[in-house]
């Protein structure tokens, strides 16, 4: 299980070398990458799983913003 509890201004992959499949949002952290069009969250496993109680916002065409709980 990984946790964020700071600010990640880069794209988190799920079940990468730095993040497992099991990632938590602590209330404290957020996911807002810097690049233009990035991507906040990536995952492709079905094992997968997101317990956001912080801030996600990508940037990318299709990306919503999602406050605690809304994922």
């Amino acid at each position: 299980m990984s946790t964020i509890s700071g600010t990640v201004s880069t794209t988190v992959t799920l079940d990468s070398g730095s993040y497992s499949n099991v990632l938590t949002i602590t209330s404290a952290g957020s996911v807002v990458p810097s690049s233009n069009g990035a991507t906040a969250i990536y995952s492709d496993v079905a094992s997968g799983l997101l317990v956001n109680d912080g801030l996600v916002r990508g940037t990318a065409r299709d990306a919503q913003t999602a406050a605690a709980g809304a994922l």
